[in-house]
């Protein structure tokens, strides 16, 4: 048993961190079909959500935020289908560090959120103006500038991340490991 969260597609079911199997056949069989595993490269962690060429299930707004808040370089157009879970991807084999899962559980329950920028690895991290009340609007935000900032300067957006946190921490993201720490 790995503990992991559990995002479900219907959003009036809230988020909740559980102790699953993670075995090829459990995982297929609580996701609904074939996954694939996506890397959220901010935090080292994994979502496994359903893949895209099976047959659809309804859009999971939740999923699809964190695991665009949590790519380098932030991606555009890439829909979560159907119930997603995130765990650690650490190299313990008894997956006992689950901080990562507890950040996003934390993130998904934060009154306020505001987005933040970085262009590069070494460079750092840049609150913008605004609170959003809900992770689905940061992402439609933020997802509607970078579709802008591809078309305006191509390229120029290739090493940008962007990521969420709650509006209320007043510590620097400069000087944490990753930005919910």
């Amino acid at each position: 048993m790995v503990r992991v969260l559990v995002i479900p597609a219907d959003e009036y079911l809230p988020c909740a961190v559980a102790d699953v199997d993670l075995s090829d056949e459990a995982v297929r069989k609580r996701l609904g079909g074939t996954t694939e595993p996506c890397r959220l490269d901010l935090i080292d962690a994994k979502m496994l959500a359903r893949d895209l060429d099976e047959e659809p299930l309804p859009f999971n707004p939740r999923a699809t935020a964190l695991l665009a808040f949590h790519q380098i370089p932030f991606p555009t157009g890439y829909p979560v289908e159907g119930d997603a879970m995130v765990f650690d991807n650490s190299d313990d084999p008894d997956r006992t560090d689950t901080g990562g899962v507890t950040h996003l559980l934390t993130l998904l329950q934060a009154p306020a959120l505001r987005i933040w920028t970085r262009q590069g690895p070494d460079e750092a991290w840049k609150g913008l103006p605004g609170q959003y009340a809900s992770l689905d609007g940061a992402f439609t935000v933020a997802d509607a500038g970078m579709r802008i900032a591809h078309r305006v300067a191509p390229g120029s957006t290739a090493a940008l991340a962007i990521t969420v946190r709650s509006a209320d921490t007043s510590s620097a993201l400069e000087h944490t490991p990753h930005p919910h720490g």
